[in-house]
This record gives structure tokens, sequence and C-alpha cells, in this order.
């Protein structure tokens, strides 16, 4: 058993904690901010993410959660483990993250390991290592709604050091063995810009499948019928991101590919391509609000009814969320919302409910922006008994089209 320190109990940290913990190990964890840690030592968890807080609670004996930054020098090794905030242009905030970071080294034993979890640009995991002699950077791909089982279940390990010949200690090499998959050991720069690369990859994925099916659909193809083709070609594969989507949300991808643009323009490189990812994000966004606008024309008076607010299922993250924008460009209108999970959005021109067939009462549009499984069980009968309406926008396929349509619905999807 190995104590594992945590300084940041961010989503990212408790969730890796979480995974450490089933590994049999003891956690210590702490946060700059003194009121969280106190309200996560009674286990009062506000990040939802399915499994966590089941596993935290599971496991409260191997947990200790301290307000004395003291108590991260007991450990074998500490993780760094603050969320990157972005502001409204996908810029990462990585001023308080220096700071903290820079008040962790003060604090922590010279002879502690220091791993940095955070997603951090290409440089900064080196501007820190002359600091402490034994640092390293590992890169997350957590996926929210998802994460614990991406924590307990790695494809790899990508690990940065100061140099490709710097040997991993023993407990820590010992720790990433216990999840049996494979450990790729490289410099800071090489595992700092993997990370990027791997969201970028992903984000042209996307981008590609929200132009093909919008050219499917203005051609009178269909995009589900060209899904198969795709995912059984093994350049492609069934693990591709082949269903379109409302662009590019939830903060973390954004961020990595403002970083590279950026990066590229101070360097001289050519990003245009990522330019045209990030453009495209953007015009994907705006197509709940063309869609709804199409049945706003010269009507004062028309109920909508959107649900589901998070960015995506199983998460209660809003950043970047496409239904909080649509909503935010629907002022004139009093719309009412459901969420399972997100409330208290503080938009002034909503109504939130308590449930999803709450919400559809008197409806004369229903918006379904998030896939979340429960609407994916919604009765269609009981929704076209509550509604006034006939319109559902579905953009994500949640419904069932053909059901949908039997019971006269005009119904509008991507792809």
């Amino acid at each position: 058993m190995a104590k594992i320190g945590f300084c940041g109990a961010s989503h990212l940290g408790l969730c890796y904690s979480a995974a450490a913990v089933k590994k049999g190990n003891k956690i210590f964890c702490y946060d700059f901010d003194h009121n969280k840690i106190r309200n996560y030592k009674r286990f009062e968890i506000d990040i939802d993410e399915p499994k966590l807080k089941n596993i935290l609670i599971e496991n409260k004996k191997q947990y200790n959660f301290s307000c004395k930054i003291s108590d991260l020098s007991k450990c074998d090794f500490v993780f760094f483990s603050y969320d990157v905030g972005t502001d409204h242009k996908g810029n990462g905030d990585y001023r308080k993250l220096r700071e903290n970071l820079k008040s962790l080294i003060e604090s922590l034993d010279i002879k502690v390991p220091l791993i940095i979890l955070s997603q951090v640009p290409p440089g900064f995991t080196r501007l820190f290592s002359s600091k402490k002699h034994n640092i390293f950077y590992q890169v997350e791909t957590l996926i929210f709604g998802r994460a614990i089982d991406r924590a307990l279940k790695p494809e790899r390990f990508i690990i940065g050091c100061s140099s490709t010949d710097k040997e991993l200690f023993s407990k820590y090499k010992k720790f990433l063995k216990s999840f049996n998959c494979p450990v790729l050991i490289m410099k800071y720069e090489s595992a700092e810009l993997s990370k990027i690369a791997i969201n970028c990859y992903l984000a042209a994925d996307v981008t590609l499948t929200n132009t093909l099916a919008e050219i499917s659909k203005v051609i009178g193809a269909n995009w589900d019928e060209i899904l198969p083709t795709l995912k059984l070609d093994k350049r492609i594969g069934k693990n591709a991101y082949l269903n379109p989507g409302l662009g590019l949300s939830g903060g973390n991808i954004e961020r990595d590919l403002t970083t590279l643009n950026n990066i590229g323009e101070k360097k001289d490189a050519n990003t245009e391509f990522i330019k045209t990812i990030i453009k495209h994000s953007k015009y994907s966004k705006k197509w709940l609000l063309k869609t709804v606008s199409i049945f706003l024309k010269n009507k004062n008076s028309i109920n909508i009814t959107v649900l589901g607010l998070a960015y995506k299922g199983n998460t209660n993250a809003i950043k970047n969320s496409p239904s909080i924008e649509f909503l935010k460009k629907m002022k004139k209108y009093k719309v009412k919302v459901y969420d399972p999970v997100v409330k208290n959005i503080g938009l002034k021109n909503t109504i939130e409910y308590q449930s999803e067939y709450e919400a559809l009462e008197g409806a004369d549009i229903l918006v379904i922006a998030t896939s979340w499984d429960v609407f994916k069980r919604l009765n269609i009968r009981i929704i076209k008994s509550k509604m006034r309406g006939n319109v559902i926008i579905d953009p994500l396929k949640v419904l069932n089209k053909e059901i949908v349509e039997k019971f006269k619905f005009k119904y509008y999807c991507l792809g």
C-alpha cells in the first residue's frame, strides 16, 4: 500500500484518487479551498460523476481530507490535480494554477516526488522542474460521465520527464503497473503536447462528422445508413466519433485547440486547420437556434421546452453547453427547462421544473439538447398528450425517429 497525496480536490483529483484507492492505496487529499475539504470530510460531494461518491464512501477509512498542506509530506508521492478553467475564448487560466503549484512546491518535503496531473501547455512543467528535482507530468484522458471507468481502466499512461533517460521511482512505477497497461515515457514537452494532440484528433473527428452529416441531410442521404460503412473500415473503426453533435463543449478540447493555435501563431507555424475546427464548432452550435427560429417567425407567443442543460449526459458540467448558449439567445421568450442534475442556472428567461413531463405541459416546441438516458426512455404517447404543438427538435437523436413520426410530430435531427 502506498500513501498517495492529491493537491486539488477537483473532479480530476477526486476521480484519480478513487482509482488509486480502489487499487488498495491510502489517500491524502488537500485543497487550498478549505471549505471544500470540510464538506468532503462529511462526504458532501458537489461533483456529479457516476460511481464517484459511492467509491469515496465505501473507502472512507482510506481517505484523509486535510486542511494542512504539511500532511502531503507524509505521502510517498503527490499528484497536483487542479482543473484548469477557461475564458470565453477558450484560453486556459493558468495564473491560479501557477500560484497553487508554487505554494505546493514551497511546502512539500523535497524528498516527496511530485506529479503534475493538471492539463498544462507545453513548456509549463519544465518551468518548475528546476525548483524540485523529482517532478513528472502525467497526461490525463478522463471523460465527464465516464471518468471513473477511464481512470480505472486506462488505455495507456503517458509520463513526461525532464529527460527520457530519467528513471521512474519505484513506488510510482509499481502504482502504474497495477493498472496493467502500457507506460509511455517521454520528455515533458512531448507528454504535454500528447494531451493536446489527442484532443485535436478528437476535435477533427467531430468536425468532419458534423460536416458530412450536414451534407448528407441536404442531399437526401441518411447518415445512419452511412455509419456502418465507416465503422467497418479498419482505418476508421467502431470507436471513431461518428455521431453528429452541436460542436465542441466542456472546455477541455476547446482549451487545447486554443493553446495549439496560440503556439502556432507565436512560432510562425501553420494552424489554419485548427482555426477551421474552432470556426466549425461555433457554426455547429448555431444549429439549435437556426432550427427553432423557423417556428418563431411572426409569432409573439410560443411555448418552448428544453430538456437537458448539461453539455452532455452523466455530468453536471455546463461549460460551453449548446443548450445554455441557445437559452441565452432566447431572451424574448420564457422557456421551460429540465435537467436531471443541473439546477439553478440563473437565466431570467427560464422556468425550471422538477420533472421532464411537468416541463412539457403546453409546449409548442420540444428541444432535447442533452443525451441523458432518462430522455431515451420518454413515453411518446405521454409527450403527445402533454404538448400543445407537434414540433420535436432532437439534434442528437435521443428519441426513436420512426416512433416519433408515427405520432404525427414534425421531427428535426442532425444527419
